[in-house]
Order: structure tokens, then sequence, then C-alpha cells
């Protein structure tokens, strides 16, 4: 079973009692950084998101079922400590009042069901991944922050950066780096496109700079258009790496784009670098 699917099962079985996020990361037998990470990459909500949701959800089957029942005691029920705290999340969440949904109740998706259809995701064939050490090094660029929910604009950053390439001064190589880092509990994310340059070049007051520290990192390949690498990625930290016995040092990973990527068609493969702890 996956980490995302151990966690889904664990936050289901606990909807009733407070459960927090290294509680569910503990069952599902992965780091907090990790669960975070996968989840939202899985399902595109965070973990303690998709906790919230399911509760309102709960209270919306609450209201149906137990008419003789309270707001109170249904807030209470599901895990809020207020009449007021509850009536606020249900509104903006539904859009109705849940005094007005229990006179005239709306018909809505459960999240569980999409939710774990999602984290069913067949496992994709990687090539075999192989393990590089690799020293500290510095990339500039553009960078913007996302959440796995809303990261399709990564494709344009990229598409205004391009031109700016060649005029970084202090370029090393012919790569170009996609840094993911800074991540937080609720999915969200710094992307940084970019290039590496020598030490103690500054880059452009628009531009900005992450520092990749030295690592040892295990590599895969995406060979596919890189429109798949989302999924590639999705399967990596959902699968490969649970099974693997290895960690996330939870330091930048990113994607190498070097000599057989063609920016104009999308395919020649892009590399995957994450960064591994080590005893």
């Amino acid at each position: 079973m996956n980490p995302v699917a151990k966690a889904l099962w664990f936050i289901e079985s606990h909807l009733h009692k407070p459960q927090d996020l290294e509680q569910i990361a503990a069952a599902a037998c992965v780091s907090r950084f990790h669960l975070c990470r996968v989840f939202a990459a899985v399902t595109g909500m965070s973990v303690m998101g998709y906790v919230r949701v399911r509760r309102l959800e709960l209270a919306a089957r609450y209201l149906q079922e137990r008419s003789q029942a309270s707001l109170l005691e249904i807030a209470l029920d599901c895990g809020y400590g207020s009449h007021q705290a509850f009536t606020r999340a249900f509104g903006d969440h539904f859009g109705i009042a849940p005094s007005d949904f229990r006179r005239q109740p709306l018909t809505f998706q459960s999240t569980q069901v999409e939710v774990s259809r999602m984290s069913k995701d067949a496992l994709e064939s990687i090539r075999p991944v192989r393990f590089e050490n690799l020293d500290a090094f510095t990339v500039v660029g553009s960078c913007q922050r996302y959440t796995w929910q809303s990261d399709d604009g990564i494709p344009g950053q990229w598409a205004r950066f391009a031109p700016r390439i060649d005029s970084i001064a202090g370029r090393i190589g012919e790569a170009s780096y996609g840094v993911c880092f800074d991540s937080d509990d609720e999915g969200a994310f710094n992307y940084l496109c970019g290039v590496a340059v020598a030490p103690g070049k500054h880059p452009p007051s628009d531009l900005d700079q992450v520092g990749i520290p030295s690592a040892r990192y295990a590599v895969f390949f995406h060979a596919g258009h890189v429109s798949g690498l989302k999924e590639t990625i999705k399967t990596i930290w959902n699968h490969w790496l649970p099974n693997s016995g290895f960690q996330p040092a939870g330091t930048p990973d990113f994607e190498r784009y070097d000599d057989r990527f063609d920016p104009q068609t999308g395919f020649g493969g892009v590399e995957i670098w994450v960064p591994m702890k080590m005893d």
C-alpha cells in the first residue's frame, strides 16, 4: 500500500477523533515532508485540507441523518470547537449555512471517492535509477510559488524565462534546471526555472537564485513528453521512494534539462534528481 493510500485509510478511520499531520505521517510510514509532498502531488489537496473537507462532508451527512441533533452537537462530533467556527467553515465550503442545508440538502460528490481513485495510480515504468554525489551549486532564474492544485503556470514560466538564458552572466554548462524548494504543510512550494552559475555571481534584480546543497541524489529519467513529467514524479514519491529503503533529504529537488531535451517539441527526456538522507 502506498503512503497516500495509508494516509487516506488513517484519516477516514479517525474522522471522529483529533488528528494531526505527525500522526498521519506516522501511519503512512513516511516523514512529514514526504507525506505533504506526495499527498498534494497525487490528490491536488494538502493533507489537513483533505481532513477539513472530509469532516465537513461528514457533517453534511449528519445534518441529513441526525435530525434531532443540534448544530452544536454535530459541530463537536466533527472536530469543531464552536457553533460559530463550524457554521463559518461549512458556509465557506458548501456556500450555504448548515441550518439551510438541513432544510434543503445539496447533492455533492464525496471527496473521498475522487481522492481514493487518484491514489490508486498505476505504477509506471521508470528507467533504472542511478545514484550520484553532487557538489553544491547555485541556480539563477525566475521563481514563482505554486500549489499542487495550481501549478499549471509552470510551462508559461519557462516560456517567459527562456529568452533570458543566454544573457545570464557566469552560466555553467548548457543544462537548465527546474528546482522545487521551500514546500509547506499546505502543499505550496517555490519553483525556480533557471541555469547554474559560477560562485559569486549575482542575479539581475528581476531574477532570483537558490542554492543547491551538496548531497547524494537518486536520479530518474522521464523518457516521454514533458507534459507527462508530473505523473513520473508522482510515481517516484508514491511508489519508488516508500519501497526503496531511502528517505528524501527535504532539500531542493530538481528537474535537469540537458542537450537531449528539445524545448520546441517537449520530447527528448528529463532527469529528476531527488536528494536522499545519508546515515
